[in-house]
Parts: structure tokens; sequence; C-alpha cells
């Protein structure tokens, strides 16, 4: 019977098209593990985990997400006259997010609330940067 590693962080994923794997180097609490997965595993992996994160209860005091840049966004019309927006994410991921009607003032004031905080942080950093 196989051991069983449990994954505690994932603290770098390097992509090596020329041997068709991706690095992955994690922590199992006091070690450090690192791990190959085939390219054509990457897919099957990553809806995989999206299914069976599913199980798991939102925990807004433990936050454990990874940041990505958001390099693109568009509204998208779906065959059956759907409207959804369409994220794409560090120029290579896309993600079609489908937002209820009661959910778009929520995502207003976010985006709001972010634009108001970095414009806050980027005039006080020009006032203590001297020339």
């Amino acid at each position: 019977m196989a051991d069983r590693t449990t994954i505690e962080t994932i603290s770098a994923v390097h992509p090596d098209a020329a041997n068709g794997v991706v690095h992955i180097e994690c922590s199992t609490g006091s070690d450090l593990a690192l791990l190959d997965l085939r390219a054509g595993a990457v897919s099957t992996l990553t809806l995989g985990l999206l299914q069976a994160g599913r199980a798991f209860k939102n925990n807004s005091e433990a936050f454990s997400g990874q940041p990505l840049a958001l390099t693109g966004a568009a509204v998208v019309a779906l065959e059956d006259r759907r409207t959804m927006l369409e994220l794409v994410l560090d120029d290579s991921l896309r993600v079609v997010v489908d937002i209820p009607d009661p959910a778009i003032p929520a995502l207003q004031e976010c985006l709001f609330a972010l634009g108001e905080l970095r414009g806050e942080t980027t005039s006080r950093a020009s006032r203590t940067v001297k020339h």
C-alpha cells in the first residue's frame, strides 16, 4: 500500500515544456516535496480540484487563494442569449463567470473600493518619494 502524503502549501509551479511536465514545489509540513505532473494530467487535475473544492465551505477568516493578475475582461454572449463576464488571468487562464443580477452592485462596490484604495496608495507614495 502506498504512503499518503498531505500537501500543506504549494510554493512554486514551473512548466517545463521541453520535458512535458509541470514541476511543483510544495511543503508537506516539515518537509519539502518536489512533484512532476505530466502535461496531459494538468486539465484533469484542475477540473477535479475545482469540483472537490465545492465540498469545503467558504471560510472568510482563512484566506487560501492564489493571487492572479487580471489581464483582460470582456462581456460574452452565450448561444442561449445569456451574458456573462469573461476574465483573463495571467494572460492565459480564461474563466467565464456568471454574475447574477443581485451580485452586480456588490461587484461594483468592490471595484470602486479597489480603485479608491489604489488611488490613496499611489498619492501617499508620490508624497513620500523625494526627487
